[in-house]
């Protein structure tokens, strides 16, 4: 990548992470073009070079944030099973001042909100694509399982932990690693 592609990278990078930290920050009223470019320090039609609308420039965040995700895993101890690594992954998201913007947690939320304000995250097909790095880091960990079986075993896991972190939210003072062990803890008891 030469000079001139990195920069338009970090742009790109710049102005999806300013589009994802008003969504988890602010709310989805305040999402807005001119809002995201402001906060990138880029101006609007610098933001419309780069993405036609903010779902796209959400859809870079959210693909970048799996994939960094997906080579976290890998760093894991192997000897932690499925289950044990996504519940790490997500325990390691917080920090004492909440989540950082580049984990489990915040996809969660921002997939959410994505879906209740325009009907869907993102297509099937790109789904499947953004989670494969995930879906394929997991699978290491068991691979008695099909990608299928990992993605259902992905999205129940997803599920809990996003009740615990939202739950977290809407009461701060709540223990969020305690509501993470509790969540996935609920789920294995379901088994």
């Amino acid at each position: 990548m030469n000079l001139r592609e990195s920069k338009k990278q970090a742009t790109r990078e710049v102005i999806s992470d300013a589009a994802a930290h008003i969504l988890l920050h602010q709310g989805s009223e305040k999402l807005t073009v001119a809002r995201v470019a402001a906060a990138a320090e880029v101006s609007p039609r610098t933001f419309h070079n780069y993405f036609a609308d903010l779902d796209a420039a959400l859809l870079v965040f959210v693909e970048r944030t799996f994939a960094e995700i997906s080579e976290d895993i890998r760093r894991l101890p192997p000897e932690l099973g499925l289950t044990e690594a996504f519940e790490q992954i997500c325990v390691d998201a917080l920090t004492g001042d909440g989540v950082k913007l580049h984990s489990a947690s915040p996809l969660l939320l921002i997939s959410d909100r994505l879906e209740l304000i325009r009907g869907s995250a993102c297509p099937n097909d790109d789904r499947e694509r953004i989670l494969d790095p995930v879906v394929s880091a997991l699978q290491e960990r068991a691979p008695r399982l099909g990608p299928f079986e990992v993605l259902v075993l992905l999205s129940a896991y997803g599920s809990a932990a996003g009740v615990a972190f939202k739950r977290h939210l809407r009461t701060p003072s709540d223990d969020s690693q305690a509501l993470l062990h509790k969540a996935f803890a609920a789920v294995r008891a379901s088994r």
